[in-house]
Protein backbone atom coordinates (compact mmCIF):
# COMPACT_ATOMS: atom_id res chain seq x y z
CA UNK A 1 0.00 0.00 0.00
CA UNK A 2 1.35 3.36 -1.02
CA UNK A 3 -0.40 6.25 0.72
CA UNK A 4 -0.77 9.90 -0.26
CA UNK A 5 -0.32 9.53 -4.02
CA UNK A 6 -2.56 12.44 -5.11
CA UNK A 7 0.35 14.84 -5.83
CA UNK A 8 1.50 12.57 -8.67
CA UNK A 9 -1.67 13.38 -10.65
CA UNK A 10 -1.91 17.06 -11.41
CA UNK A 11 -5.33 18.54 -10.73
CA UNK A 12 -6.71 15.41 -9.06
CA UNK A 13 -7.76 17.36 -5.99
CA UNK A 14 -8.64 14.37 -3.77
CA UNK A 15 -6.39 12.19 -1.63
CA UNK A 16 -5.79 8.66 -2.97
CA UNK A 17 -3.98 5.51 -1.93
CA UNK A 18 -2.52 3.00 -4.37
CA UNK A 19 -2.21 -0.75 -3.93
CA UNK A 20 0.73 -1.92 -6.03
CA UNK A 21 0.69 -5.52 -7.23
CA UNK A 22 3.77 -7.24 -8.63
CA UNK A 23 3.13 -9.94 -11.26
CA UNK A 24 5.65 -12.12 -13.05
CA UNK A 25 5.02 -12.47 -16.79
CA UNK A 26 5.15 -16.20 -17.59
CA UNK A 27 6.45 -15.65 -21.13
CA UNK A 28 9.18 -13.07 -20.56
CA UNK A 29 9.81 -13.90 -16.86
CA UNK A 30 9.92 -10.15 -16.17
CA UNK A 31 8.12 -8.49 -13.29
CA UNK A 32 5.17 -6.25 -14.12
CA UNK A 33 3.59 -3.78 -11.73
CA UNK A 34 -0.07 -2.75 -11.53
CA UNK A 35 -1.49 0.03 -9.41
CA UNK A 36 -5.05 -0.04 -8.09
CA UNK A 37 -6.19 3.39 -6.92
CA UNK A 38 -8.82 4.23 -4.32
CA UNK A 39 -10.19 7.39 -2.76
CA UNK A 40 -11.40 5.39 0.26
CA UNK A 41 -8.44 5.90 2.56
CA UNK A 42 -9.83 3.54 5.23
CA UNK A 43 -9.47 0.30 3.24
CA UNK A 44 -6.50 -2.05 3.23
CA UNK A 45 -4.56 -3.21 0.17
CA UNK A 46 -6.41 -6.56 0.30
CA UNK A 47 -9.79 -4.77 0.36
CA UNK A 48 -8.81 -2.69 -2.68
CA UNK A 49 -7.95 -5.86 -4.65
CA UNK A 50 -11.18 -7.56 -3.52
CA UNK A 51 -13.16 -4.55 -4.74
CA UNK A 52 -11.45 -4.66 -8.14
CA UNK A 53 -12.13 -8.41 -8.37
CA UNK A 54 -15.87 -7.78 -8.00
CA UNK A 55 -15.82 -5.03 -10.66
CA UNK A 56 -16.78 -7.29 -13.63
CA UNK A 57 -19.80 -8.58 -11.69
CA UNK A 58 -20.81 -5.04 -10.75
CA UNK A 59 -20.50 -3.92 -14.38
CA UNK A 60 -22.62 -6.88 -15.56
CA UNK A 61 -25.29 -6.07 -12.96
CA UNK A 62 -25.28 -2.44 -14.12
CA UNK A 63 -25.54 -3.52 -17.79
CA UNK A 64 -28.50 -5.75 -16.98
CA UNK A 65 -30.25 -3.01 -15.00
CA UNK A 66 -29.90 -0.67 -18.00
CA UNK A 67 -31.63 -3.20 -20.27
CA UNK A 68 -35.23 -2.40 -21.26
CA UNK A 69 -36.63 -5.41 -19.40
CA UNK A 70 -36.27 -3.72 -15.99
CA UNK A 71 -38.17 -0.60 -17.18
CA UNK A 72 -35.87 1.89 -15.49
CA UNK A 73 -36.14 4.28 -18.43
CA UNK A 74 -39.93 4.57 -18.29
CA UNK A 75 -41.56 6.71 -15.65
CA UNK A 76 -45.24 7.56 -15.46
CA UNK A 77 -44.65 10.65 -13.37
CA UNK A 78 -42.37 13.62 -12.91
CA UNK A 79 -42.61 13.54 -9.13
CA UNK A 80 -39.21 12.78 -7.64
CA UNK A 81 -40.61 10.67 -4.79
CA UNK A 82 -42.38 8.30 -7.19
CA UNK A 83 -39.34 8.03 -9.46
CA UNK A 84 -37.13 7.20 -6.45
CA UNK A 85 -39.62 4.54 -5.30
CA UNK A 86 -39.67 3.06 -8.81
CA UNK A 87 -35.87 2.84 -8.87
CA UNK A 88 -35.66 1.42 -5.33
CA UNK A 89 -38.31 -1.23 -5.99
CA UNK A 90 -36.60 -2.20 -9.25
CA UNK A 91 -33.28 -2.58 -7.43
CA UNK A 92 -34.94 -4.70 -4.73
CA UNK A 93 -36.57 -6.88 -7.41
CA UNK A 94 -33.24 -7.25 -9.21
CA UNK A 95 -31.45 -8.23 -5.99
CA UNK A 96 -34.19 -10.73 -5.08
CA UNK A 97 -33.86 -12.23 -8.57
CA UNK A 98 -30.08 -12.57 -8.13
CA UNK A 99 -30.53 -14.08 -4.66
CA UNK A 100 -33.05 -16.62 -5.97
CA UNK A 101 -30.71 -17.49 -8.85
CA UNK A 102 -28.15 -18.55 -6.24
CA UNK A 103 -30.49 -21.08 -4.59
CA UNK A 104 -30.83 -24.73 -5.61
CA UNK A 105 -34.20 -24.15 -7.29
CA UNK A 106 -33.06 -20.94 -8.95
CA UNK A 107 -29.86 -22.35 -10.50
CA UNK A 108 -31.65 -22.65 -13.87
CA UNK A 109 -31.78 -18.83 -13.93
CA UNK A 110 -28.16 -18.22 -12.88
CA UNK A 111 -26.16 -16.30 -15.45
CA UNK A 112 -29.27 -15.32 -17.42
CA UNK A 113 -30.69 -11.87 -17.82
CA UNK A 114 -34.35 -11.15 -17.18
CA UNK A 115 -34.70 -10.37 -20.89
CA UNK A 116 -33.27 -13.77 -21.89
CA UNK A 117 -35.55 -15.62 -19.46
CA UNK A 118 -38.61 -13.79 -20.81
CA UNK A 119 -37.56 -14.62 -24.39
CA UNK A 120 -37.12 -18.32 -23.50
CA UNK A 121 -40.53 -18.39 -21.81
CA UNK A 122 -42.19 -16.85 -24.89
CA UNK A 123 -40.61 -19.53 -27.09
CA UNK A 124 -41.81 -22.32 -24.81
CA UNK A 125 -45.29 -20.88 -24.44
CA UNK A 126 -47.77 -23.25 -26.05
CA UNK A 127 -50.39 -21.80 -28.37
CA UNK A 128 -53.84 -23.21 -29.11
CA UNK A 129 -56.26 -23.04 -32.01
CA UNK A 130 -60.02 -23.21 -31.91
CA UNK A 131 -61.34 -25.28 -34.83
CA UNK A 132 -65.02 -24.96 -35.66
CA UNK A 133 -67.23 -26.80 -38.13
CA UNK A 134 -70.99 -26.63 -38.61
CA UNK A 135 -71.65 -29.34 -36.01
CA UNK A 136 -68.60 -29.45 -33.73
CA UNK A 137 -65.63 -27.55 -32.39
CA UNK A 138 -62.35 -28.40 -30.72
CA UNK A 139 -59.42 -26.69 -29.06
CA UNK A 140 -56.09 -28.06 -30.19
CA UNK A 141 -52.52 -27.34 -29.23
CA UNK A 142 -51.01 -25.78 -32.37
CA UNK A 143 -48.31 -28.44 -32.62
CA UNK A 144 -50.85 -31.25 -32.22
CA UNK A 145 -53.04 -29.79 -34.94
CA UNK A 146 -50.02 -29.44 -37.21
CA UNK A 147 -49.11 -33.11 -36.69
CA UNK A 148 -52.71 -34.12 -37.46
CA UNK A 149 -52.69 -32.04 -40.64
CA UNK A 150 -49.31 -33.44 -41.74
CA UNK A 151 -50.73 -36.94 -41.40
CA UNK A 152 -53.68 -36.26 -43.69
CA UNK A 153 -53.72 -37.55 -47.28
CA UNK A 154 -52.46 -35.11 -49.92
CA UNK A 155 -55.97 -34.63 -51.38
CA UNK A 156 -57.39 -33.56 -48.01
CA UNK A 157 -54.48 -31.21 -47.31
CA UNK A 158 -54.96 -29.62 -50.75
CA UNK A 159 -58.65 -29.05 -50.05
CA UNK A 160 -57.79 -27.44 -46.68
CA UNK A 161 -55.24 -25.22 -48.35
CA UNK A 162 -57.84 -24.10 -50.92
CA UNK A 163 -60.32 -23.26 -48.15
CA UNK A 164 -57.70 -21.28 -46.21
CA UNK A 165 -56.65 -19.36 -49.33
CA UNK A 166 -60.29 -18.46 -50.08
CA UNK A 167 -60.74 -17.20 -46.46
CA UNK A 168 -57.70 -14.89 -46.76
CA UNK A 169 -59.06 -13.26 -49.91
Amino acid sequence: MVKGMAPLWEGLGVPVNVCVVRWKDKKTLEWQYFGFVTTDLSVSARQIIQTYQTRPEIEEDYRQLKSPSWHLEKFCTRRLVQIIWHVILTLIAYNLFQTYANTDKGRVFAGKTKQRIEREQRRKQESFLLVCTQHAFGVFATKDLLYIMLGLPDTVRQRLQNVLIQKRE
